[in-house]
């Protein structure tokens, strides 16, 4: 999982942030980390359907919209 303080320190710089360049980094970079950790969970889900057969929904959430 996402590392909760990474996440709420860059929510705070966001909001903070006077440069519009520099608040694009980083939303940037939180976005990164988000869709790193939905990678992660859906690896996870991958393992565990296999392991005990059961079955989720497939499909990922869009992070490009």
């Amino acid at each position: 999982m996402y590392d909760m303080k990474l996440v709420r320190k860059l929510c705070e710089r966001v909001c903070v942030e006077q440069d519009t360049e520099k608040i694009q980094d980083l939303l940037g970079l939180l976005v990164a980390v988000m869709r790193e950790n939905d990678e992660e969970v859906w690896l996870r889900m991958t393992f565990l359907e296999t392991k005990y057969a059961l079955s989720f929904n497939k499909s990922a959430p869009d992070w490009d919209n």
